[in-house]
């Protein structure tokens, strides 16, 4: 990577997480303090995945064509400014959906930030570059969580969404100065783009993340920042309980490549998977603020490995010119789970106690352990398409 552009790039993805995560871990009981209902709380935090689900691949397409992608981060940060002066300025139900609409537009640009990023990177580095990527995604998330928490309980809510705009107006600037790097001129034929589509790697690592996303949105980013409202947490506290989950992904991140390597992708996928349903189980038993934080250690740790190994297969086999296109396939698809898994979480909760949709997730993540299994059964040819 060009030194010139290293730290450019750095701050910008620092930005782009921080504008849409620094609201997020006091969102939920806002919505709630705004009257909204257990539903409607899900379809808030929800909408922002369905966004992404909607527009991600197309993005991903018109952004291999036209043969660009820092106009794309620019653009979502602009989006992310919006988001905060609407969450801001229109204290109901309704403005935090349209905010969270205008954020789930933000994160589309992950496919451009994903595809740039990777290709700085030889393709014997790929582990390595979604690793160092996602860390810096989790770091991120955590810093600003903390920061909007303990803004929240010194200044008022509105700060959290005010804080979204100035992360997002740092970032439109800082954005002009990354380094588009250059791509092959050669247009993307139709029948290349089925290739992508039908590519094995790519389904079965976009069908583990559906679920994976589904297990943390619905869990760690919606609903366990809701009960430790309910149980009377400050904001600081409820960015420290949803910081705990980010702050162990970013660690686990960090690992996976070197983990994958000692025991096999395979393995720690699996592990990564029994590792939330760990605990999405202790959620349901917590009793008290420490549980809730111990449930968010294990379901980050989970998350980390999995995201990241899950992501580095989602492109191995796909040449760098298609990857905006494969990237976005790949991103659209566990988008449906960011919106389906607070959407089903929040209607099942509207008749029933939280803890019944915390025991669904065990389920669920159980179920993504026993998949590993049986999608990646040639356990001969993922080791050597992933290793």
């Amino acid at each position: 990577m060009r030194k010139n552009y290293k730290l450019s790039f750095y701050i910008v993805t620092f930005m782009f997480w921080g504008a849409m995560y620094s609201h997020v871990s006091v969102l939920s009981g806002y919505a709630e303090y705004l009257k909204a209902s257990v539903q409607m709380i899900g379809i808030i935090t929800g909408s922002y995945g369905f966004v992404q689900f909607l527009l991600r691949l197309p993005l991903g397409i018109l952004s291999d064509r036209i043969k660009k992608r820092r106009v794309f981060i620019t653009g979502a940060m602009v989006s992310s400014f919006a988001a905060g002066i609407v969450m801001c300025l229109v204290p109901t139900p309704t403005g935090l959906l349209i905010g969270r609409i205008l954020c789930g537009i933000t994160a589309c640009a992950y496919v451009q930030i994903t595809v740039l990023f990777t290709s700085y990177y030889e393709e014997n580095e790929m582990s390595k570059a979604i690793g160092i990527m996602v860390a810096l995604m989790y770091l991120s998330q955590m810093i600003s969580m903390v920061i909007g928490g303990i803004a929240t309980d010194k200044f008022g809510i509105s700060s959290a969404f005010f804080l979204t705009s100035v992360y997002a107006l740092i970032g439109i600037i800082v954005s002009f100065f990354i380094y588009d790097k250059p791509i092959d001129k050669k247009q993307m034929k139709m029948s290349e783009l089925k290739s992508i589509i039908t590519n094995r790697w790519l389904i079965a690592a976009s069908i583990l993340a559906i679920l994976c996303q589904a297990i943390a949105l619905a869990n760690s980013w919606s609903f366990v920042p809701l009960a430790a409202y309910r149980a009377g947490a400050s904001g600081t506290m409820q960015s420290v309980i949803t910081t705990a989950f980010t702050f162990f992904g970013m660690l686990s991140a960090l690992s996976s490549g070197k983990l994958s390597k000692i025991f096999g992708e395979k393995k720690v996928l699996a592990a990564g998977f029994l590792l939330q349903t760990l605990s999405s189980v202790i959620i349901t038993l917590a009793s008290s603020v420490l549980g809730l934080i111990t449930g968010q250690i294990f379901s980050g740790i989970g998350l980390g490995l999995v995201f990241s190994l899950l992501m580095s297969v989602s492109l191995k086999t796909i040449p760098n010119q298609q990857r905006g296109s494969a990237i976005g396939l790949y991103q659209a698809l566990f988008a449906m789970g960011m919106f389906l898994g607070p959407f089903i979480f929040g209607s099942f909760a509207e008749k029933y106690p939280l803890n019944y949709g915390f025991i669904a997730t065990a389920i669920l993540a159980f179920l993504g352990f026993i998949l590993v299994f049986v999608v990646f059964k040639d356990s001969d040819k993922f080791e050597s398409i992933t290793g």
